[in-house]
């Protein structure tokens, strides 16, 4: 069923670990490693109060259920009022990779319309979206490794305060007419690609509560048949994906329900070669 983790306390004087709350590192439905999730943790202690984490991924073609390959490093720490929460960034040691830069600003994104960031092309490359903090920030749709007809392309949304009520901000959110509503972050490979045998994995799905007056962020992990995304330091979701199309490689947003601002993308090329201009 894929990996999972346990955070507890240590009890030095019985040499006993005592789990308090845990999960999956699979967020699909099933949590099931197979079709593109991961599985096989392998960790050690970084030195600094984290842990660093790798995964193998398994394939998600027909006949190739043994193919595997090796997920980004993970950094693991523990955040929350009691730290008692999984924290998660992509360690630092991958900026190293980083090669051609593109920014843009300030990029409006009007209500319900697809907007194509211009010059943002690659399926090797780290992308980082931040969004105009706003209590009422819509639904957001990020493809990548998007063909330019939109035939193919891997989805990742963003539902804020659109899951469960989260307890533990109940009172700080202003209570039953406030918003202590988790935010949903959904990764779906459904139409990544056109080609037969391609076995879709059921969307990751992931829930943690973001502040009324947090910036969304999203941080984007492309290498050709793997996509990673990281949000907020909170969630990382993952899958396979097989894009069949040449020019599969673009970047677009949409805001849902209301326009919002994209403030910032940054993008890098990881494999040596430059953004169109």
């Amino acid at each position: 069923s894929g990996g999972k983790y346990l955070i507890g306390r240590y009890d030095t004087e019985q040499q006993l670990f005592r789990g308090l709350r845990g999960g999956s590192f699979n967020s699909a439905v099933t949590a099931c490693s197979a079709f593109g999730g991961v599985h096989a943790p392998s960790a050690a202690s970084d030195g600094n109060g984290g842990v660093v984490g790798v995964f193998n991924l398994t394939e998600a073609l027909d006949g190739r259920s043994c193919g595997q390959i090796v997920s980004l490093p993970r950094r693991f720490t523990l955040c929350g009022a009691y730290m008692d929460e999984l924290a998660v960034e992509p360690a630092s040691e991958l900026t190293a990779l980083r090669g051609a830069h593109w920014r843009q600003e300030n990029v409006l994104l009007p209500a319900n319309q697809e907007v194509v960031l211009s010059g943002v092309r690659g399926n090797v490359m780290e992308v980082q979206l931040e969004f105009a903090p706003a209590d009422t920030l819509p639904t957001v749709d990020v493809a990548v490794l998007r063909a330019e007809n939109g035939e193919e392309a891997t989805h990742i949304r963003c539902y804020r305060q659109r899951g469960c009520r989260n307890w533990d901000h109940f009172e700080e959110c202003g209570g039953w007419e406030g918003t202590s509503f988790d935010t949903v972050v959904v990764l779906d490979n459904t139409e990544s690609s056109l080609l037969p045998g391609v076995r879709c994995r059921a969307p990751e799905t992931a829930a943690f509560f973001l502040s009324p007056k947090e910036s969304l962020k999203l941080q984007i992990f492309l290498d050709k048949s793997l996509v990673e995304v990281f949000v907020n330091g909170r969630v990382c979701l993952s899958a396979r994906v097989y894009p069949s199309r040449a020019d599969s490689l673009g970047v677009s947003v949409r805001a849902k329900e209301c326009e919002t601002t994209l403030t910032r993308m940054d993008a890098w090329k990881y494999d040596g070669t430059a953004f169109a201009k």
